[in-house]
């Protein structure tokens, strides 16, 4: 098979380098056998480093679908329009759009198969971010409507800190409430990895809770541990 790519007619071979798509041929024992110019800009692997290996870009947790692909192709069946999660050389994940095809030789055999592959893992992002605002108005809609359904407290204090932790996307959240007769604020309501955690205190301008009641406006810390809160 690779005598088979590397004998090719010069401009087959120079669409191959041309084309702004990841072209990536794997023979019958799914070694890498063609690698051109975009799938080494898509992966970050060069073709030397790529070729008579199994495919780098396939992560781990993703072999087994590989491996069906890879038979479907030596079967003869085409594959078209799949979006798949794959990986580059720094580890980094990258969405693809993938399309395969049987590779055969001068005698009609499949020798391997030949895949075409385009990154959509900036358009996925911008989807994603669209998406997310619809995905908010929801989430505080629903928590209107549950916050208007009762007046006790406790229910209250549990619901709270779970809807804003749902609306954010994160794992955890505290409820922080102002006990006017210590000056303190008290971590009343928590909700996923927080519930295991013990009651704090912290008083005005202390800790991120403190600093946030003390300014009376949201503050974002990436980079907790080494934050001065």
């Amino acid at each position: 098979m690779h005598e088979t790519i590397r004998e090719s007619d010069i401009p087959f071979r120079a669409m191959i380098e041309a084309s702004p798509l990841a072209v990536i041929a794997v023979d019958a024992d799914a070694k890498v056998r063609l690698w051109n110019a975009a799938a080494a800009r898509m992966f970050g692997w060069s073709e030397r480093e790529v070729l008579g290996r199994t495919p780098p870009y396939v992560p781990e947790d993703r072999q087994a679908e590989f491996r069906v692909l890879h038979q479907r192709g030596m079967r003869g069946e085409n594959t078209s329009g799949l979006v798949r999660h794959r990986q580059r050389k720094d580890g980094s994940p990258i969405d693809v759009t993938l399309w395969t095809a049987p590779l055969r030789d001068a005698a009609g055999q499949i020798v391997g198969v030949m895949a075409f592959l385009d990154d959509i893992t900036s358009r996925k992002r911008v989807e994603a971010a669209l998406a997310l605002p619809t995905t908010q108005f929801d989430a505080i809609r629903i928590m209107a409507l549950e916050l208007t359904q009762t007046l006790e407290v406790a229910p209250l204090l549990e619901l709270i800190p779970r809807r804003a932790v749902e609306l954010v996307g994160a794992q955890s959240g505290v409820l922080h409430l102002w006990d006017e007769g210590t000056h303190e604020l008290v971590s009343t309501g928590r909700y996923g990895h927080s519930l295991d955690l013990p009651a704090v205190r912290l008083r005005m301008g202390e800790g991120v809770a403190g600093v946030v009641a003390q300014r009376r406006e949201g503050l974002i810390v990436n980079d907790f541990r080494a934050s001065p809160y």
